[in-house]
């Protein structure tokens, strides 16, 4: 394992990310901690847990209504305001996506 202070990651961040990307151990030594550097594998479900604070059976709801309103506004040749569906965007500004 390829171990860095914190200001040695720092300089080269990118570096080291792609080389724990590429397999490589890299360890972040913070006081008498090392942190390993090294990808994780995130769903949509884990994401929207901890990001949003939805429960599995909430995100699944959201999704499947999202996707529904999606589907018939496309079998429509509609545009879907972004914002009128549930927790779409995070700033709170109305966008339109064309769906085609």
């Amino acid at each position: 394992m390829k171990t860095l202070t914190i200001t040695e990651a720092r300089k080269n961040l990118s570096s080291w990310i792609r080389r724990a990307k590429s397999g490589e151990e890299i360890g972040i030594i913070d006081g008498n901690t090392i942190v390993a550097l090294r990808p994780v594998i995130v769903s949509a479900i884990d994401y929207a847990e901890s990001e949003y604070g939805f429960s599995t059976a909430e995100a699944t709801q959201i999704c499947a209504s999202i996707e529904e309103k999606s589907r018939l506004a496309e079998q429509a040749g509609e545009y879907i305001d972004i914002q009128a569906l549930p927790h779409a965007t995070a700033s709170g500004k109305a966008r339109k996506v064309r769906r085609r």
